[in-house]
This record gives structure tokens, C-alpha cells and sequence, in this order.
């Protein structure tokens, strides 16, 4: 992951919040928007597929391209 990947993940939990899962891409959308998320997020998410749900931020993070790290079992 890079410096930028890190920072957009975190600018999505931050303007997201915990309690908002699972959720499909009109919720996310308007939950960023209702926080005042900056446009470049509404924009990425608004990539997201639209009938799909998003179990948390790492899942939404992958769904618009943002490498994410991978755990080793």
C-alpha cells in the first residue's frame, strides 16, 4: 500500500463511520455527502457497483481500486 492508498482508506472510515455496515453504494454515497466527505470520495464511490453490499471500509476500498494489504494465514 502506498501513502496515498492509506490516507484515502482512512478519509472513507473517518467520513463513513462504524455503524453503517453492511451497505450498498446509494447509503455510502449519502453518508458521505451528509459528512461533508471531500468530492473526490462521492466520486470514487459513486464507481461502486451498484447492487453489490459493502461489508466494511476495506471492501469498499478494494471495489474502487485502492490497494489494500492482503493477511497471510
Amino acid at each position: 500500500m502506498t501513502e496515498e492508498d492509506v490516507g484515502l482508506r482512512s478519509e472513507f472510515a473517518r467520513h463513513l463511520g462504524r455503524s453503517l455496515y453492511p451497505a450498498d453504494r446509494n447509503a455510502i454515497i449519502e453518508t458521505l455527502r451528509r459528512n461533508n466527505a471531500p468530492e473526490r470520495l462521492v466520486t470514487m464511490a459513486e464507481r461502486l457497483p451498484a447492487h453489490e453490499r459493502f461489508g466494511n471500509v476495506q471492501s469498499i476500498a478494494e471495489a474502487v481500486g485502492i490497494t489494500t494489504e492482503h493477511w497471510r494465514s
